[in-house]
């Protein structure tokens, strides 16, 4: 009988295959994990570039405060055309203010003008010569220096009375931040026949760029400003003229919009750096192997 053909039992099991956590890392999964470190870093070097632009971007303007009034008194007999009053800064410390009272015609002889200054409380002279300055003893302080003047002959007929006073000031009744501009015109005391104009005239740096529409100039040029106004015997009130440069204010205002966008940007960037640095620690936690249960 022929042999009965043998029984085959089973071949031998394949391998099983590895476990998915097993597998060594893919150089994909390389790139994502480097790039999942590296992001936050990114984020957080670029929201401190943006809070550096904004920084540099906003206006460093500061804008002084306005300028304190002096007082200005003017005594004579002569008839008088004007006073001019013009302030202008000589050194960093020292402001000088040339006062001069001029008639278009020859006075009579021996008739002579009064001037006196008084700056406002706080400011004094650079020098004080007694009698004819003093200051007083209480508070606040204040400084008064009268000068007594005759009169010389000027252009053609005309006749001119002038004085210098010296203030120890780095700004003297005027005051400029290249948007704002302020010229304090003085207080004046006139006593003297008929009705003269004062004119004042400060030195400003682009002082035509500035809109002075609060109190309109007479003149106006590259860095001086000019005011005039009938000044008639007894007390005429100071003036606040204030410019305004219209282009720099919109300069500004667009650096400033600019900058609070940026802030926002860099603020946003740092927020998602820190985020997305807490969440590549959860992923790499996640990435572990768990421990095997016997």
């Amino acid at each position: 009988m022929p042999d009965a053909p043998a029984a085959h039992g089973p071949g031998p099991k394949s391998p099983p295959p590895d476990r998915p956590h097993d597998t060594p890392p893919t150089s994909a999964w390389l790139r994502r994990s480097t790039l999942k470190t590296l992001a936050p870093l990114a984020l957080a070097v670029l929201g401190v570039v943006l809070l550096v632009a904004a920084l540099k971007l906003y206006p460093r303007t500061t804008e002084r405060p306005t300028p304190s009034f002096a007082d200005l008194y003017v005594t004579t007999t002569a008839r008088i055309a004007s006073v001019t009053y013009t302030v202008r800064q000589v050194s960093p410390t020292t402001t000088r203010v040339r006062v001069s009272v001029n008639s278009d015609a020859a006075p009579h002889a021996g008739t002579g003008v009064t001037l006196a200054l008084e700056p406002p409380p706080g400011t004094f002279f650079r020098d004080c010569p007694h009698p004819a300055c003093t200051i007083s003893a209480g508070r606040p302080r204040y400084a008064y220096w009268a000068k007594h003047l005759t009169f010389r002959p000027a252009q053609g007929t005309d006749s001119a009375a002038t004085a210098d006073f010296f203030v120890k000031a780095d700004h003297f009744g005027e005051s400029f931040d290249g948007v704002n501009a302020y010229a304090a015109i003085p207080d004046i005391t006139y006593q003297g026949p008929g009705r003269p104009y004062f004119e004042a005239a400060y030195h400003i740096p682009s002082a035509a760029s500035y809109d002075w529409s609060s109190v309109p100039t007479e003149e106006v040029g590259g860095s001086v400003a000019v005011w005039e106004e009938p000044i008639p015997p007894g007390e005429t009130a100071a003036l606040a003229a204030v410019g305004i440069n219209h282009a720099a204010q919109t300069e500004d205002d667009n650096k400033t919009f600019i900058a609070g966008a940026l802030v926002a940007l860099a603020g946003a960037a740092l927020l998602t750096a820190v985020i997305e640095a807490v969440h590549a620690r959860d992923w790499a936690a996640l990435r572990a192997p768990a421990p095997r249960q016997r």
